[in-house]
């Protein structure tokens, strides 16, 4: 497998460039981070109003935080330890 990666500003071909080396390959996929990135997003939103996080309380950031290493491993396939995401009070 083959991981090509274009970044650049908006609006100077990026999209353009995935689409036709993706019709280069029947094989080939294009995703976009965005796509990505809004995926996990709106699967962790959904835990936000019943764990109830605030600003204020790093356990309720937890509470919520502790979805995002299965929601990751659903969308990316790739394991994330909820360690690397706990946050303590010696970080606030």
């Amino acid at each position: 497998m083959i991981l090509i990666g274009v970044t650049g500003p908006i609006g100077h071909g990026k999209t353009t460039l995935a689409s036709y080396l993706a019709q280069l390959e029947d094989s080939a996929q294009q995703t976009e981070s965005g796509t990505i990135i809004a995926e996990v997003a709106d699967r962790l939103n959904k835990f936000f109003l019943w764990e109830a996080p605030t600003s204020t309380d790093y356990n309720s950031v937890n509470r919520w935080l502790m979805h995002l290493p299965a929601i990751l491993q659903a969308v990316t396939h790739t394991h994330v330890d909820l360690d690397k995401l706990t946050i303590y009070e010696r970080d606030v």
